[in-house]
């Protein structure tokens, strides 16, 4: 492993504490406005305890991968290996801070059913992100090579990759 990778994964397990402290900051925040309103023991709780999740790990996933492409200058596999775990780690934070806080609103099977719909939506969010990163991954090693045909089959996936030359859209 090189001091480069070793650097990547130490800078992307140093987002986590940010990562924690945003989703706890935003979770509170919805409790109080929610408590002040008289809509703390809600769907309504739920529903924005959802959002929160969702925004907070597209948000992370995000900004994660635009660090690894810029630090590595590409899309190294093993740069792949360290943005899958950083994004697991996040779900895990996320799911176990909005988990915490939703059981407490004592809504019973509501609860589980809604967390659960969290935990698939989450899921789901975390595999595109990480698609499409690996999607450029390929994209770039594809125009590398000068497989305009290769890359033309990833351009119906996703779009940008017009010409073996690096031209994009």
């Amino acid at each position: 492993m090189s001091d480069k990778m070793v650097y990547l994964g130490r800078s992307l397990d140093n987002r986590l504490p940010e990562v924690y402290e945003a989703v706890t900051r935003e979770v509170n925040a919805v409790q109080s406005k929610h408590a002040a309103s008289g809509r703390l023991q809600s769907g309504a709780t739920l529903i924005a305890f959802e959002e929160i999740a969702s925004n907070v790990l597209k948000s992370s996933i995000a900004e994660a991968s635009k660090f690894t492409f810029e630090f590595t200058g590409g899309h190294e596999p093993e740069a792949l290996a360290y943005l899958k775990n950083f994004a697991g780690r996040v779900q895990q934070m996320v799911m176990a801070e909005i988990s915490e806080k939703a059981d407490r609103l004592n809504l019973g099977a509501v609860t589980a059913q809604h967390l659960e719909k969290v935990r698939g939506k989450l899921d789901r969010f975390r595999e595109q992100a990480l698609d499409d990163f690996f999607t450029r991954y390929a994209r770039e090693r594809a125009l590398e090579k000068g497989s305009v045909s290769e890359c033309h089959k990833l351009s119906d996936q996703q779009s940008g990759c017009h010409s073996a030359s690096g031209d994009r859209g």
